[in-house]
Order: C-alpha cells, then sequence, then structure tokens
C-alpha cells in the first residue's frame, strides 16, 4: 500500500503503529478530520478563522508537543 521497507522499522515503531491502527482505524477520513480538528492545537491555530474558511494558520509544533505529551502522560497514569 505504501513504499518503504516494513523490515527496517524498529519494535517501537511497529508498537507505535499497531496502537494507532488499534485506536483509529476504524474511522474513515471524515471521522478522522472530525477528531483533529476538535482538538487544542487545530483550534488555536484556527482561532478567529470562520468554519470552513481557508487558512494558512500554522498548528504550532510547541502546541502540538504540548498537548500530545499530556495525552500520553494521563494515558500512562
Amino acid at each position: 500500500m505504501f513504499p518503504g521497507d516494513s523490515t527496517q522499522l524498529t519494535a517501537d515503531e511497529k508498537d507505535t503503529i499497531d496502537a494507532v491502527l488499534a485506536a483509529y482505524g476504524h474511522l474513515n477520513g471524515q471521522q478522522l478530520s472530525d477528531l483533529s480538528h476538535n482538538e487544542r492545537p487545530w483550534r488555536e491555530a484556527r482561532a478567529g478563522v470562520a468554519d470552513g474558511a481557508p487558512s494558512t494558520n500554522e498548528v504550532s509544533p510547541d502546541v502540538m508537543q504540548d498537548f500530545y505529551s499530556a495525552m500520553q502522560s494521563a494515558a500512562s497514569a
């Protein structure tokens, strides 16, 4: 399906892929889009932009790091 050599993945990388597929593999593209667009990094980047309006606002890497690190910490607790 995708180019690349999966035999080059580490065990941790394979575990991460398996976890993502287990959590989100049942969702279609629209559901994944809706899910991600309701998360803080997306909402902050779109602040002040009308729904459906195009935008070139950047989703901040720092905000993503903070948000997803907090999610990971909460899941590990």
